[in-house]
């Protein structure tokens, strides 16, 4: 079966296509079957809302191997995909992996209080 009609491709959000394209595009580009890339590599794709949960989806669901680092990530892609052979069970997937971790919580910073004169 071919990668991009596996269950595990056709259950693949957009964003989570593109970071995948920008993976392969990088791992070619460094030629030794594995890529690192750095946080700052990533915002070509998206923000972090969109990085974090599309890596966890693609190592989840057997597309990548992901190793992350607090600012890279070691990707090289992966066959394990194979092993899926039911879209709802790659739906599943899909869904767990993106649920497993909370989008970070953004603050606002609190205006500095009136200075009585």
């Amino acid at each position: 079966m071919d990668r991009l009609q596996s269950p595990a491709y056709e259950v693949l959000r957009a964003s989570s296509r593109r970071l995948l394209l920008f993976i392969e595009q990088e791992i070619a580009r460094q030629g030794d079957g594995s890529a690192v890339i750095y946080a700052d590599q990533f915002r070509v794709v998206g923000s972090i809302r969109i990085i974090v949960p599309g890596l966890d989806e693609l190592n989840a669901l057997g597309l990548l191997d992901v190793q992350r680092y607090p600012k890279r990530a070691v990707c090289k892609l992966s066959d394990r995909w194979r092993g899926i052979v039911a879209r709802h069970d790659a739906m599943d997937i899909s869904e767990a992996a993106r649920a497993k971790r909370p989008l970070p919580v953004l603050t606002q910073a609190r205006p500095a209080a009136a200075v009585s004169a």
